[in-house]
This record gives structure tokens, C-alpha cells and sequence, in this order.
């Protein structure tokens, strides 16, 4: 006898002989390595990580908002300063693999008098730290936050959002944080801010959280 681990082998049939004949040790063998193989298979597949960003801004100007800076128009990358961690790394993705995100905190918008508004959303960057294809949005992962009426800074607004991404390039995926301040014509757009607000009081807390599962041929188009 000897050990075996088994084959990331899902087999379709395993041939075993009739009750009135009589196995060798091969059949028998045969039929467990089998069995094995397709338990491997089963093993590997389903969820395969939970992974949480949890941080919240510690530092800074009192009330300063921090996260996407400037009035381009165009997403841009939350820093990670003062605390804030706007990112959670998903670890050893495999291609098919399928990460179910979430976002949580509570987001304001600063500075942006023209259009009272602005917009976050959630990225995804495959293989990162390796040769990375461009980040691409997250579908359904976006939001609009709203300044508040008659003032240019707006009351926190807590807001959930959530996508999936499947993974076509494996390595780590890294889900991130961007805001986009609308462009406006005149002035000085450099304070347009979007992001999370330093608070005296405490600060509000941002989290990032990834799930990861190995779908089976049988979850077909998830």
C-alpha cells in the first residue's frame, strides 16, 4: 500500500465490477484512486478565502476629507494616507476563480459647489504586483455621493455597494477605491474632494471585504 494525495481529477464514470465477480487489487485500487481524485476535485472547488480591509483615518486635518483629490473628471485612486486603507488584496487567484466584493462606509463630498455631487467606484487590478492587464470597474460596484443642500460639504453618507469579478489572469487581484469630482469650468478645482471624513469625534471606518470561490464546470456562465 502507499499514500496517495489524489488528482484535481473530477471523473465522469468509475468502472466497477459486478457484485458476483471477484476484484483484484488493481480493480480495487482503481476505484478508490477514483473516488480520491473526484474528492480532490470537490476539495478544491467552492469557497476558497475570505479576505477583510478594515481601517478607518487616524491622522490629518480635522474635518479635511480624504480620498480622490481634484475636479479632472475622471476616476482617480483613493490615497492610502492618514490610515485609510482604500484596498483589500485577494491572494493566489486561480482563472476562473470568481471574488464577490464588498464596500462599506460612510463617503462626502467637499469642496464641489457646481455640481453638488460626485461619484465612487470599485476597481479590480489582476495579477497585481505581477504584470497587471489595466484595472477594470467593477459593474455594479458604483455609487453617487451627494453634497447636502444650500452648503459645499456634504453630511456623510453611509453607502454599501457590491460586484463580482472573474478572474482572467491569476495572481492577486487587488480591489480598490476610486472617486470622480465632476469638471467644472472656472476656478480653482484643486480642494474638489471626495472621500472619508476626519472627525474630532472619531472617524467614520471603511471597509473592504473579498470572497473568493472555485466555481465547478457544472456552475456554467456564473
Amino acid at each position: 500500500m502507499s499514500d496517495y494525495p489524489g488528482q484535481d481529477i473530477f471523473h465522469e464514470t468509475i468502472t466497477v465490477l459486478p457484485d458476483n465477480a471477484e476484484p483484484s487489487a488493481m480493480n480495487f485500487a482503481l476505484a478508490v484512486e477514483g473516488l480520491t481524485d473526484r474528492t480532490t476535485y470537490l476539495a478544491n472547488r467552492g469557497s476558497r478565502g475570505f479576505y477583510r480591509q478594515t481601517s478607518a483615518l487616524t491622522s490629518g486635518d480635522p474635518d479635511e476629507v480624504y480620498g480622490a483629490i481634484g475636479g479632472s473628471g475622471t476616476f482617480v485612486e483613493f490615497a492610502a494616507s492618514n490610515g485609510l486603507v482604500p484596498y483589500v488584496d485577494v491572494f493566489d487567484c486561480e482563472v476562473g476563480d470568481i471574488v464577490l466584493v464588498w464596500c462599506t462606509g460612510a463617503f462626502i463630498q467637499g469642496g464641489n459647489g457646481d455640481a453638488n455631487y460626485a461619484e465612487i467606484k470599485l476597481y479590480a487590478t489582476q495579477d497585481y504586483g505581477g504584470s497587471p492587464p489595466p484595472a477594470a470597474a467593477i459593474a455594479g460596484a458604483h455609487a453617487r455621493v451627494d453634497a447636502s443642500i444650500g452648503g459645499s460639504l456634504s453630511i456623510p453618507l453611509p453607502i454599501t455597494m457590491h460586484g463580482a469579478v472573474l478572474i482572467s489572469t491569476a495572481g492577486t487581484c487587488r480591489v480598490r477605491l476610486r472617486g470622480m469630482n465632476p469638471d467644472a469650468t472656472g476656478g480653482d478645482q484643486s480642494g474638489y474632494r471626495t472621500g472619508v471624513q476626519n472627525k474630532t469625534a472619531g472617524s467614520y471606518p471603511l471597509t473592504l471585504t473579498a470572497a473568493v470561490f472555485r466555481p465547478t464546470s457544472t456552475w456554467g456562465g456564473a
